[in-house]
C-alpha cells in the first residue's frame, strides 16, 4: 500500500558551478530544507536526502495520527 505524504526531494547541481550536487526537500510544494553540504556525486545527495525524507515522513506519520478524532478519544 502506498503512503500519501507531502514531500518530494530533488537533487540539483550545487549553485557555484562545480561538479558537485545538493538536495532540496519541498513539503507540498515549497521548500522546506536543503542540505548544508555538497556532495560528489547524485547517488550520495540522493542517499543522504532520502534520510531526511524518512525522518520527515515519520514524524507527519505521528502527527497525522495523534491529530485524528479517535485518537484524540482515548
Amino acid at each position: 500500500m502506498a503512503e500519501n505524504h507531502p514531500f518530494t526531494i530533488k537533487i540539483e547541481p550545487h549553485i557555484e558551478g562545480s561538479s558537485r550536487y545538493r538536495w532540496s526537500v519541498y513539503e507540498r510544494g515549497k521548500l522546506r530544507d536543503q542540505s548544508l553540504t555538497s556532495y560528489a556525486t547524485i547517488r550520495e545527495a540522493h542517499a543522504d536526502a532520502i534520510k531526511v525524507l524518512q525522518k520527515l515522513i515519520a514524524i507527519h506519520r505521528i502527527d497525522k495520527r495523534s491529530s485524528t478524532p479517535s485518537a484524540r478519544a482515548t
